[in-house]
Parts: C-alpha cells; sequence; structure tokens
C-alpha cells in the first residue's frame, strides 16, 4: 500500500511539477492545478495517516476524521476538474452559473448529509484506528459510505458528459478521452465500492488500486492537457 501510495503522488507531483510555471495563475487552468494538490492531499489522507488520524480523534472523539476530511478532498478534487473542464465548454459569463447550478449547490447538500451518517455511526467511536475502506461497521457507517460513492458518481458521470462534448473539438479530443477515461473508471469504482458496502467481502486493497489508477490517469490528463496548450514547455514566454 505505501509504495502505491508513493507511486500516485510520484504521478501526481511530477504534473504540477510541469504546471509549475502557471500553478494557480492562469484562470483556465486553476482548476486542474487544484484537482493534483486536492488529490495529493486526499491520498495521503485516506490511506491511514496515523498522525493525522490520532490528532483528528483527538479533536473529534472519533476514529477516521483523516479518511473522512481525504474524502472531502477528493470530492474537491473532482469538482475542481469539473470547473477546469466548464471553462473549455462555455464562455466566461456562463461557467460560474452553471457550475453553481450543477456542482456548488448539489454538493452544499450532499455533504453535510454524508459528514452527518459518519458522524452517527458508533463504530468510529468504538473502533481504534477504524480502516472505513476495509470495515463494514454499523447501518450508519454504510449509508455514509453509500451516500458517498453517490456523490463521486454524480461528479464523475457529470464529467464523462462534458468531456464526450469536448471530445468534438480535435483540439481538446486527446486530453478529453483521457479524462473521460479517468471518469468512466470513478464510477466504476465508486458503484462497487458501493455494493461492498452492504457485503461482507473486504475490498480495501483492491478499491485503494482502483482510486489510485484514476488519479494517476487523471494526472496523465493534466500533462498532456499543459503540453497541448503550451507546447511541451513549462509556460508561455
Amino acid at each position: 500500500m505505501t509504495a502505491l501510495l508513493a507511486l500516485t503522488n510520484g504521478v501526481l507531483l511530477r504534473a504540477l511539477w510541469v504546471r509549475r510555471a502557471l500553478l494557480l495563475r492562469n484562470r483556465h487552468q486553476i482548476g486542474c492545478d487544484v484537482t493534483l494538490i486536492a488529490a495529493a492531499v486526499a491520498m495521503v489522507l485516506i490511506w491511514r495517516c496515523t498522525p493525522a488520524d490520532t490528532a483528528m480523534h483527538w479533536v473529534t472523539h472519533r476514529w477516521g476524521a483523516a479518511q473522512v476530511v481525504g474524502h472531502l478532498a477528493a470530492i474537491g478534487a473532482q469538482a475542481a476538474m469539473l470547473y477546469h473542464a466548464l471553462t473549455r465548454l462555455h464562455a466566461d459569463n456562463d461557467i460560474n452559473r452553471v457550475f453553481q447550478a450543477r456542482v456548488w449547490t448539489p454538493l452544499t447538500v450532499a455533504i453535510p448529509v454524508m459528514v452527518g451518517w459518519y458522524w452517527a455511526s458508533g463504530t468510529p467511536r468504538t473502533v481504534s484506528h477504524v480502516n472505513l475502506y476495509a470495515t463494514q461497521g454499523d447501518i450508519w457507517l454504510r449509508l455514509f459510505t453509500t451516500w458517498m460513492c453517490a456523490i463521486y458518481i454524480y461528479l464523475a458521470a457529470y464529467g464523462a458528459q462534458i468531456m464526450l462534448t469536448l471530445r468534438h473539438d480535435p483540439r481538446s479530443r486527446r486530453q478529453s478521452s483521457i479524462y473521460l477515461a479517468a471518469c468512466l473508471g470513478a464510477v466504476c469504482v465508486a458503484l462497487a465500492r458501493a455494493v461492498a458496502a452492504w457485503q461482507s467481502a473486504t475490498t480495501g486493497l483492491v478499491f485503494a488500486t482502483c482510486v489510485c489508477g484514476v488519479f494517476v490517469v487523471t494526472a496523465v490528463g493534466a500533462i498532456v492537457s499543459h503540453m497541448g496548450t503550451f507546447g511541451g514547455k513549462s509556460g508561455p514566454e
């Protein structure tokens, strides 16, 4: 697991390095930059960062809180990628309106419900260093997992819809195809995890491997997108 995490974060950091000249400074690329940063944070927190989990337990009196924060970072990464895609699909005046209606407003409703079900679960209070990926837990924890996967599926499906539209533009077909593969992979992984939450099988390692694969594909798409925009340079001259 450690090697898998290191490999994934290595690819994410490589993508950030390639994009370093305009990191968080280009309005039309900032969504992609935030995606990579949030994904790297999510990778560290979701997969059992013991110091962070211990610190969060001291604050919340619940184990696994660091993983929940990691999931929020992963959701933020998906949302940022959607913003990045919308900058290519809509005029500047329409981007914020569409993002607000299709992404921001649904998340402001869905995330409190997700966190509320985690908070209501007794498993994080009684199981020391609980692994939310490998533990089915009580009914509330299973609802938390299912609802979280529903959020992932909604965002990834909307992303796939956008990428299918962008593929009609020959200039962005290659990077759109890569992002489309990441979106479809995310839908499949989230569906499998939602089903596993109600089964007795432990799928932690398999699920982790698939999620890392999705983030690696996303990072590759970010590199291809940057090279396609700036001709392989670290930024415009």
